[in-house]
């Protein structure tokens, strides 16, 4: 039979070991937070300020990009967003003019070099769009539509500001557009 002393020696024994238990499992969180990798995937929006190309003519209009990502590794990651490349406006004349919007979609592969808390990237991917809009023509305006898909590359500038948000400066090109892009990622 246990005396009350035996067992009032047993219940602080149990206590202090409740305590140990408690102190090595937040400390196993806190060691396991503390070492957990980077957030791996992230979003993103940019202004962008387009060149358009259009048989021989040249305008240029800002748009916006929103973007998704998924960081691979430190060097390398995955992207795919949505561009509005504005508007061209075409210059009017007698029997000319009008304008179409332009917008698409790209998947890319970014490569990463990181320098403190700048990284150089270089991008690589496909961009599939669709402009939309009106031409002048001698009998009126015609209805224009036309699609294609373009390699893009690119290169930029991020800075992160901390682990979860970076700002970036990009300059993109393919066959019918290029374009610069000022923008912010999220990480999560």
């Amino acid at each position: 039979m246990w005396t009350m002393t035996q067992l009032f020696k047993l219940r602080i024994r149990e206590r202090k070991m409740k305590k140990k238990i408690v102190v090595i499992i937040l400390s196993l969180f806190a060691t396991a937070s503390a070492s957990a990798a980077a957030p791996r995937y992230y979003w993103g929006i940019s202004y962008i300020n387009a060149e358009t190309e259009f048989m021989g003519e040249t305008d240029e209009d800002s748009g916006f990009e929103a973007r998704f990502g998924y960081v691979l590794n430190e060097y390398f990651s995955l992207e795919a967003g949505y561009l509005d490349l504005g508007t061209m406006e075409l210059p009017s004349s007698q029997d000319g003019g009008g304008s179409f919007e332009t917008d698409g979609y790209g998947i890319s592969v970014l490569g990463t070099y990181p320098i403190n808390n700048f990284n150089l990237v270089g991008k690589i991917g496909n961009l599939w769009w669709e402009s939309e809009g009106l031409l002048g023509s001698i009998a009126g305006p015609v209805s224009y539509s036309n699609d294609g898909a373009d390699l893009i590359y690119g290169v930029g500038l991020s800075y992160g500001i901390n682990d979860y948000i970076d700002i970036k400066v990009e300059f993109n090109d393919s066959e019918d557009f290029n374009w610069s892009s000022l923008g912010i990622n999220y990480r999560f």
